[in-house]
């Protein structure tokens, strides 16, 4: 019997190395594809704050529409979908 993984958990995978070569660089051993996401909608939970708020930005810049889910800082989440709709 194969086990599958989850098209949730490979599509979170690729985005969270997208994210990590764009923070520190690519690294030659990822093989990254940048995606296109347009039409797409993503939820990012604690997406207001480090390595959510990256996620969110970088999701946005492949040109998905973002929900930034915060559960305390307000300011924090406004901030980052500023930024979102400046870029």
């Amino acid at each position: 019997m194969s086990q599958e993984i989850p098209a949730i958990i490979t599509l979170s995978y690729r985005i969270f190395q997208e994210v990590l070569s764009t923070q520190f660089g690519k690294d030659e051993n990822l093989n990254l594809t940048i995606m296109s996401l347009t039409g797409k909608v993503a939820l990012v939970t604690g997406g207001s704050k480090g390595i959510g708020r990256s996620i969110s930005l970088h999701l946005a810049s492949l040109g998905a529409k973002v929900v930034v889910n915060y559960s305390s800082d307000a300011s924090s989440a406004e901030s980052t979908v500023k930024e979102i709709w400046i870029s």
